[in-house]
């Protein structure tokens, strides 16, 4: 099968590193056929239970497979303390002394898996580590016109954010860095962490300063409002990746901008030198698209 070939399939999600299955959840509820992705078969085995009468309807196919560049049977760290952390890596498996133990898992090749289901409208990519194993397939493949990908930290001969760099490269012109902590879009706002405008409109409309016929007003200007307006009323989970495409309120740059508020947002968040880099906990979403969204 040539490049050419492998077929686009506009009604297509995949969640690549489904850990709970919160993301493959809302990518369901959205209308979406999903292929999900995880290799830690207690989880895969957790979600055939948990989804079973969307795999039985072939809504849903989940693969209890590793992302490697060769199908084999390779040695994959569990996080005893935060299944979020498992991964190929066992530096990522032992953070903060976590404890943590191995399993053999079978690998397959990312690209192998586009061309037997198919490119989807959305590819959604967290797996602690292996991230760059799909970029790096996709260079083989058409590629889809939605993506998100967790941030990678900066790639020291660039100092550009590695997983940016590398969209681009794939042909992805239309970028977006998305807060993993509360689903803000950075490049709407321009900063890490709420300012004073935000924090006064959160309190109005949810915290202490919440007054009822108030809150009415000032909620859909909240971050959390635009979220529910664009995703059908939906409030996203911690550790889910949240919203992608046209459910993201507002945001979308350009390259160039891109790297120049990448800079500003991360220099603002590792100002503290306490601060480890990897707990600059954001996706990066990218499309083909120009915004505004159809599809």
């Amino acid at each position: 099968m040539t490049k050419e070939d492998i077929p686009f399939k506009s009604d297509l999600i995949y969640d690549v590193g489904m850990h709970r299955g919160e993301d493959t959840e809302f990518y369901l509820a959205s209308g979406f056929r999903v292929v999900a992705i995880d290799a830690d078969p207690d989880l895969v085995s957790q979600a055939r239970v948990g989804f079973a009468s969307e795999i039985e309807s072939g809504q849903l196919t989940v693969l209890n497979v590793g992302i490697s560049y060769k199908a084999s049977i390779e040695k994959f760290w569990i996080c005893e303390a935060n299944s979020a952390w498992n991964s190929f890596e066992k530096s990522v498996a032992s953070r903060h002394g976590s404890p943590h133990h191995c399993i053999d898992v079978p690998t397959q090749r990312f690209d192998v898996i586009l061309k037997e289901f198919g490119i989807p409208l959305y590819l959604k990519i967290d797996i602690e580590g292996n991230d760059a194993i799909c970029l790096d397939a996709l260079q083989h493949t058409p590629i889809p016109k939605f993506i998100s990908v967790e941030d990678g930290g900066l790639d020291p001969s660039t100092g550009l954010p590695r997983v940016l760099n590398a969209l681009y490269s794939l042909g992805y012109r239309y970028f977006n860095l998305v807060s993993q902590n509360d689903f803000r879009p950075l490049f709407r706002w321009h900063r890490y962490k709420p300012n004073l405008p935000e924090r006064i409109a959160n309190s109005l409309a949810y915290r202490r300063l919440r007054v009822p016929l108030l809150c009415k007003v000032v909620e859909p200007l909240t971050n959390k409002g635009a979220l529910a307006r664009l995703n059908g009323g939906r409030e996203f989970s911690h550790g889910s990746s949240g919203p992608w495409g046209k459910g993201i309120p507002g945001g979308w740059v350009a390259f160039g901008k891109a790297c120049r508020l990448d800079a500003r947002i991360r220099g603002e968040y590792l100002s503290d030198p306490r601060i480890e880099p990897w707990s600059f906990w954001c996706d990066w979403h990218a499309t083909t698209e120009t915004p505004p969204f159809k599809y």
